[in-house]
């Protein structure tokens, strides 16, 4: 239902409004028949994979902000970004989340019944993931 209503909608362009990208959808006259449940389903469609990182990202915070003091998590910031200051889990990113956890005694601090390599290549998938979902990459998502 909503590729026949927005078939006649051009795609949108660099630089354009996005309020006006809205205005143009909400004026065609086939978004009255709609229903609550396309769209709801087209709006999960969209978040879900924001959600889903974030709480994975969330998960990770809790972990590693439970075991690691703030030296540990300076240690493994970026040394290319030295103007960024790491007082927190969250001021890290994924990339040093990685950084930290490959590391064998930094895992060991963890006590967790998971093998560090193959938790560390999963973490490596999310975060090829992550990076293209929230650089948009819609070619891979």
């Amino acid at each position: 239902m909503l590729s026949a209503c927005f078939g006649g909608v051009k795609q949108a362009q660099a630089g354009r409004s996005c309020t006006r990208e809205v205005s143009q959808i909400k004026a065609l006259s086939c978004f009255e028949d709609v229903s609550k449940q396309a769209l709801s389903s087209q709006f999960q469609l969209l978040t879900e994979p924001f959600l889903l990182i974030g709480e994975i990202e969330n998960h990770l915070r809790r972990l590693i902000a439970n075991s690691f003091s703030v030296e540990d998590l300076q240690s493994v910031r970026d040394e290319a970004d030295d103007k960024r200051t790491v007082n927190k889990v969250a001021d890290l990113n994924i990339g040093e989340y990685m950084r930290l956890l490959e590391n064998p005694a930094s895992w060991s601090k963890l006590n967790l019944k998971l093998d560090r390599r193959l938790f560390c290549e999963q973490l490596d998938e999310v975060r090829r993931i992550r990076n293209d979902v929230m650089h948009f990459n819609n070619d891979k998502m």
